[in-house]
């Protein structure tokens, strides 16, 4: 029974003999299976069926999965005890210099009142003791009183003297959380979330409302970490709509479990403006790589220590094994970063007996 590939090689020895009559005669009745192979191998050699090697113009791409969250989110806390008497909405945005929270005020002053009578009532007796002093001191001089009184007296002195310098830094204190019991925005900001609602007695330290300013966005992407080896990479281009978004920086650690990193992306100008905080979206990272080759995944073979090979042909059409860089997967064919120039063939079935040199013989040429 005559194979197909010895009626091929059959059929290819009548044309080149000549011999046009027979060759019109037994060609048309099995056209089909006729088709130009180039450089066919008519020598003995182990068969094979290979593929053409294609050289990969188009860059790299991955999709990146992100969101868009504030650089410098500003917390605003209570710095007192104080019932909570207004506060934005979640969502709005608030101008530089806007009341965000405001807190009642009327306990606070009236601690200050306090303080205030209480400094006063130290100052009058330190200045009655001021004028006490001077006249025992006097009288010391004269031998007219003991030294017992005059100590007494001094003591009673520093005493105040201390008293009110402890008053004055509370009373200082307290206006300092008289002031804070009014909070403002430092820049135009998004609430994001309030902590605490109207009405509520917040306590010092306890949260009230977290602010995103707007001209502080970035994008948080996830990336697998076997990509970060290209992200640094110059050729590397990262694009959102058609415009691109530069690398801020990369995080020096994976999220457990996901072997994901995450890269951040800064967001300036009309891009920032038109994107919403906590908004998803995804990013194309494009990466040019030079000796790119596509070949067939049924090519791929790989060693007893799982590195990647494959058999090429070369220009006397003798193997060669080829150890690669893997790529990328696309659908049925596996993109190769390795020096493939030199060849124009790959061996997708048959490889089993080849050794490196063998003579092979080609069964058929695939295409991509």
């Amino acid at each position: 029974m005559v194979s197909r590939c010895e009626v091929k090689v059959s059929l290819a020895r009548l044309c080149v003999s000549n011999a046009i009559s027979a060759c019109v005669k037994g060609i048309l009745p099995i056209m089909p299976l006729l088709f130009v192979v180039p450089n066919i191998s008519l020598a003995d050699g182990i068969p094979v069926d290979v593929s053409a090697i294609e050289k990969y113009q188009a860059r790299l791409e991955t999709t990146l999965y992100c969101s868009v969250e504030s650089i410098n989110p500003v917390k605003i806390v209570s710095e007192s005890n104080a019932i909570l008497e207004t506060v934005a909405a979640v969502a709005s945005i608030v101008e530089k210099g806007e009341l965000v929270a405001g807190q009642k005020n009327f306990y606070l002053l009236k601690e200050v009142e306090t303080l205030a009578e209480e400094i006063a009532i130290a100052d009058t007796g330190i200045a009655y003791r001021e004028k006490e002093l001077t006249r025992i001191n006097q009288l010391y001089k004269a031998n007219s009183t003991s030294e017992s009184a005059k100590d007494k007296l001094e003591f009673e002195m520093r005493d105040l003297l201390s008293q009110r310098k402890m008053l004055s830094i509370e009373k200082s204190v307290l206006e300092h959380k008289l002031e804070k019991l009014q909070h403002f925005a430092g820049a135009k900001s998004q609430v994001a979330d309030i902590h605490a609602h109207v009405g509520e007695s917040v306590q010092e330290g306890q949260p009230i409302a977290t602010l995103l300013p707007l001209d502080s966005k970035r994008l948080r992407c996830d990336a697998p970490f076997s990509k970060l080896n290209q992200v640094n990479d110059d050729k590397t281009v990262f694009q959102y709509g058609g415009q691109e978004v530069p690398l801020e920086s990369v995080s020096n650690a994976v999220i457990e479990q996901t072997n994901i990193a995450n890269l951040f992306f800064r967001l300036d100008g009309e891009l920032s403006r038109k994107l919403f905080f906590k908004q998803r979206l995804a990013v194309s990272m494009r990466v040019k790589r030079d000796r790119l080759y596509k070949i067939p995944v049924d090519a791929l073979r790989f060693s007893q220590d799982s590195k990647p090979f494959i058999w090429v042909v070369n220009g006397e059409e003798k193997a060669e094994r080829k150890q690669i860089e893997l790529a990328e997967t696309y659908r049925s064919y596996q993109l190769v970063q390795s020096p493939l120039s030199n060849y124009r063939y790959v061996v997708i079935r048959g490889s089993e007996r080849l050794r490196e040199g063998s003579r092979v013989r080609f069964v058929s040429i695939d295409k991509l």
